[in-house]
């Protein structure tokens, strides 16, 4: 059994912030490390609305039943109960299904892969994997 990834569903931020208009000396350096001359602030949704908005709109648009939830947030706003609960909860999965958060920046989301590959059987079909921060 392999993995099918569907094209990532993405939220970005309600505000468009130009890095030459923050960073005036180390704009070059940054520009090759994400590969953007800018970024994305969202300043009315917090991590847990816009991971609910993003799996609403996943969920609804590959008509996907997931069997298991990964949350990635490194900066969730609130310790009990997880992220990776509430987002289960507001997106209606099944309260039997397999919810967590890792709590990691940028190699969560390969840890996430990891382990999603490692669920995946017959029985655990299906399974989203959401990125918040």
């Amino acid at each position: 059994m392999g993995i099918k990834i569907y094209k990532p569903v993405t939220y970005l931020g309600n505000k468009e912030v130009f890095l030459k208009n923050i960073l005036k000396n180390k704009l070059y350096d940054l520009k090759n490390k994400i590969g953007s001359e800018r970024i994305h602030i969202e300043t009315r949704k917090n991590i847990l609305e816009m991971a609910v908005n993003v799996s609403k709109k996943c969920i609804n648009l590959y008509k996907i039943n997931p069997k298991f939830l990964i949350l990635v947030s490194q900066g969730q706003d609130k310790k009990l109960p997880s992220c990776a609960e509430e987002v289960a909860h507001k997106c209606q999965i099944d309260h039997t299904r397999l919810v967590f958060t890792i709590s990691s920046g940028c190699s969560g989301f390969v840890q996430s892969i990891y382990l999603a590959n490692k669920l995946l059987s017959k029985e655990m079909n299906q399974g989203l994997i959401v990125c918040a921060e």
